[in-house]
């Protein structure tokens, strides 16, 4: 039976099934048309981003899963689940066992009434453009200066790299550098949240030069240059359309 997992809570622990699996949408690419007078066709203005997705479950109430509570304990309890918040959360869906996706909830549909202790609604998840795998959400450390990682995905990734050391060090991504001028004793960069940090919270987006960066779909050569560098802790967030 296909369930969901947000926030870590299934959807069936909530008194709940999927009626009707989602609709799987397509990111839209998100640019924009500009039109020339006396030139045909029209221009186009790559973002090169993409919009969030929706993805709406139809959903029932069951009586033998939620006890035969009384209805409006179990709605209760499904706002208090979903709708308290629109930070972004994992959510897993069990038919695709491989990854989440980043999302939130931004509705709920009023509940009918069908049978005798048995309410249908919908759950709209609002998505980020990307369907995560969880291979890609592993801190992994490297002592090495010089290391390969695949990306097994169909885009590229926007990883956090850590570099511990001290001094300037310069990190070339399949010949695209960028460098940390002060790493002592440590420096996150965050291409997806394009943040530049220490661990213990400290701005440090004036150390970087050179532009976030992010790892190909295929083989990335990773070489982290200066007599300084220590260690690097990599989160690849390899990633789908």
């Amino acid at each position: 039976m296909q369930d969901i997992i947000f926030n870590n809570q299934f959807l069936t622990d909530k008194g709940c099934i999927i009626t009707e699996p989602p609709e799987r949408p397509f990111p839209k690419r998100r640019f924009e048309k500009i039109t020339v007078p006396g030139r045909n066709g029209d221009l186009t203005l790559d973002d090169e981003c993409y919009e969030n997705i929706l993805i709406k479950y139809k959903v029932a109430t069951i009586p033998d899963l939620h006890e035969r509570k009384a209805i409006d304990a179990v709605l209760s309890d499904l706002r208090a689940w979903l709708l308290t918040s629109v930070e972004y959360r994992k959510l897993y869906d069990t038919e695709l066992p491989d990854g989440f996706y980043w999302a939130f909830c931004s509705d709920i549909s009023n509940a009918v009434k069908t049978f005798e202790n048995m309410y249908e609604f919908s759950i709209t998840f609002d998505c980020k453009p990307f369907f995560y795998l969880d291979s890609g959400h592993t801190e992994q450390m490297f002592t090495a200066t010089s290391i390969s990682l695949y990306n097994p995905g169909n885009y590229k990734s926007y990883p956090k790299i850590k570099i511990i050391g001290t001094g300037s060090v310069r990190c070339n991504i399949n010949g695209s550098n960028f460098t940390v001028s002060d790493v002592s004793p440590n420096v996150i960069v965050d291409s997806e949240k394009m943040l530049v940090y220490s661990s213990s919270l400290v701005d440090k987006s004036d150390l970087l030069s050179g532009g976030y960066p992010s790892l190909a779909v295929g083989t990335n050569n990773i070489v982290f240059i200066g007599e300084g560098f220590h260690s690097a802790v990599i989160t690849t967030r390899w990633c789908k359309l």
